[in-house]
């Protein structure tokens, strides 16, 4: 999607990541390093932003999702676009048998 990205010419594409991330990223992305557990560090990177698109793996905390989202909110970040398609959380098999849909509940 970066790479897609990029190659538009159109689009400035930044990342944020851990200050201990290990993610190699495309020559030309702004990376942006943040502290999950310290807000302001993801409303500063998160500045200046239009879109943001979360691309958490399945095993993040459940909570980084809405640390993000609130970020963003008070950032001014007008578009939010998860990386999930939206299941049925409402089905308690379905919760029970796939564990990165816990969270969803909430």
């Amino acid at each position: 999607m970066v790479e897609a990205l990029l190659n538009t010419g159109k689009h400035t594409v930044t990342a944020l990541t851990r200050a201990d991330g290990q993610s190699k990223l495309p020559e030309g992305v702004i990376i942006k390093q943040v502290d999950y557990n310290n807000p302001q560090t993801l409303v500063d990177a998160l500045k200046g932003v239009d879109a943001l698109v979360i691309t958490l793996g399945g095993y993040a905390p459940e909570d980084t999702d809405m640390k993000i989202i609130s970020a963003a909110s008070q950032a001014g970040v007008k578009w939010i676009l998860p990386n999930e398609w939206a299941p049925d959380t409402a089905s308690e098999d379905l919760v029970k048998d796939v564990f990165v849909f816990k969270s969803k509940r909430k």
